[in-house]
């Protein structure tokens, strides 16, 4: 890692999670700028640390700066998550990733821009992890395996050689997926599930074998197609 953020979008859990896995690594974190539309109603966010100002006062801040920044948003926000990195990325804010060295990354594999990859995991060649995703601990990425942007997989997800991830996907803890399984954007997998076949978009999938329960809802770890389109409508306006 070349750069650790100096801003992060976001106050809480997951900005916490990204602070904590700065102190892990023994970079700096207590200085980090928070930014988080809880601002005027929450002056402290995670970790304790301050929050500066909202999500479109960071972008103005990191621009003005020059400061290396992350988004850290929880995955009940996951269309906003998305939108604001877009912005900063436009606005030309230099989001970074942080990656734990324990990980294990093939140099074949390619790795997104604000990316979080905790202990642990390890990423086989000719892989690629998009933008803006976050694999927790042990998770492994046999070979040539895609991830879309915006995907969070919890610890211990396993996923044989080829193996295709949609965008704004969530996968819960200790998912197995069997090698050339796709699983398409905006779907949900719940924890333990071992995937045998193609899951189709904004499905709900948990078991073992896995199979889908029920199309995604409102309140669910991943997006709905409005909440991503409301949230385009309202950038371009």
């Amino acid at each position: 890692m070349d750069e650790s953020p100096r801003a992060i979008f976001g106050a809480g859990k997951q900005a916490g999670n990204v602070l904590s896995l700065l102190e892990w690594m023994g970079l700096p974190w207590r200085d980090c700028l928070l930014f988080d539309d809880s601002y005027g109603n929450v002056k402290h966010g995670a970790r304790h640390l301050p929050v500066a100002g909202s999500l479109q006062d960071g972008i103005r801040v990191c621009r003005a700066q020059k400061l290396a920044a992350m988004v850290a948003l929880g995955s009940k926000c996951a269309a906003v998550r998305y939108l604001i990195f877009q912005k900063a990325a436009r606005a030309g804010v230099n989001l970074v990733s942080v990656i734990h060295p324990s990980s294990v990354i093939a140099p074949t594999a390619t790795i997104g821009p604000n990316a979080v990859i905790m202990p642990g995991c390890v990423i086989g060649p000719g892989s690629s992890v998009g933008a803006l995703c976050c694999l927790f601990s042990s998770v492994t990425l046999e070979h040539d395996c895609t991830v879309g942007e915006n995907v969070t997989m919890g610890p211990g997800v396993s996923l044989s050689g080829f193996v295709k991830v949609g965008a704004h996907c969530f996968l819960g803890t200790g998912v197995v997926c069997a090698p050339e399984v796709t699983i398409h954007e905006r779907c949900q997998v719940g924890a333990g599930t071992v995937v045998v076949c193609d899951l189709p978009s904004a499905s709900v999938c948990y078991g073992v074998p896995g199979r889908v329960r029920r199309p995604v809802e409102s309140g669910d770890d991943v997006p709905l197609e409005a909440q991503l389109q409301d949230q385009c409508t309202q950038d371009l306006g």
